[in-house]
């Protein structure tokens, strides 16, 4: 057996890779942003769904911005990517891959449905979230 990997599966993980780190990016703004307190994201002015969204009662989980854990699992997601031949890897990228399509329904429909408000960064980086699963 040959310990070589198949051409799909590197390009596979390499993608996995470069789409968890910018997702990652993405939650880390928001969650900087979030902490700030200190106004909206770039290209978000104070009357766009951006300030809704942000602001809801959907944006928080305990008192923490939901951009933490979701930066904690797309970091996960970079970390596992890296070792995905290990059965332990595959399954945190399984576990993630479900939380992250949850989350980008569970968002996305908020956004729409509920609060009829859109966030174009959270849109992207649920988007991501999506194409990762």
């Amino acid at each position: 057996m040959s310990n070589i990997e198949p051409a799909s599966r590197r390009f596979a993980r390499r993608l996995l890779s470069l789409l968890s780190i910018l997702a990652a990016g993405i939650a880390g703004y928001l969650l900087i942003v979030a902490l700030g307190k200190q106004g909206l994201p770039v290209g978000c002015g104070g009357e766009s769904g951006c300030a809704e969204v942000l602001t809801s009662r959907w944006s928080v989980v305990f008192g923490i911005p939901v951009s933490a854990p979701a930066l904690l699992v797309y970091l996960t997601v970079f970390a596992a990517s890296l070792k995905t031949a290990q059965p332990q890897f595959r399954f945190v990228l399984l576990a993630a891959a479900v939380m992250m399509l949850l989350a980008a329904i569970w968002f996305t429909t908020l956004q729409f449905v509920v609060l009829k408000a859109l966030c174009p960064w959270c849109l992207t980086e649920h988007a991501l979230g999506a194409v990762m699963s």
